[in-house]
């Protein structure tokens, strides 16, 4: 099985609810790729995570990550996104990659699974 997610916010809900389906998915078996468009931008850049509050009880967005790193899950940046936030690939956590929106349209036309937080 093959999931891709589309991520383009930055609210703390929201991340948490796709970083879980994306790691489940990826435990479960599946080829997961994640795309960070937008705000979502913010999840997979090195400081963008100190700055979204976390819900009591609720476990850190660095946290997810890891566990998506984890288990091999492909994290990529929207191109577009990162010329609007000025954002370099220097900027962005070592496991992620920059990739335009082509990336994006083949790997969710490729897709058994495609779910978005936007």
């Amino acid at each position: 099985m093959k999931v891709t997610l589309f991520i383009g916010s930055d609210d703390y809900e929201k991340l948490c609810c796709a970083l879980d389906a994306g790691t489940v998915a990826a435990a479960m078996g599946a080829e997961v790729t994640m795309y960070f468009a937008t705000r979502g931008l913010r999840a997979i850049t090195k400081d963008g995570t100190k700055n979204i509050p976390r819900l009591e009880g609720g476990p850190t967005i660095d946290e997810q990550i890891q566990r998506a790193k984890d288990f091999k899950v492909k994290l990529y940046a929207c191109e577009l996104a990162t010329k609007i936030y000025k954002v370099e690939q220097k900027d962005l956590i070592q496991e992620a990659k920059i990739v335009g929106t082509a990336t994006f349209i083949n790997e969710a036309a490729d897709s058994d699974v495609v779910l978005t937080f936007i």
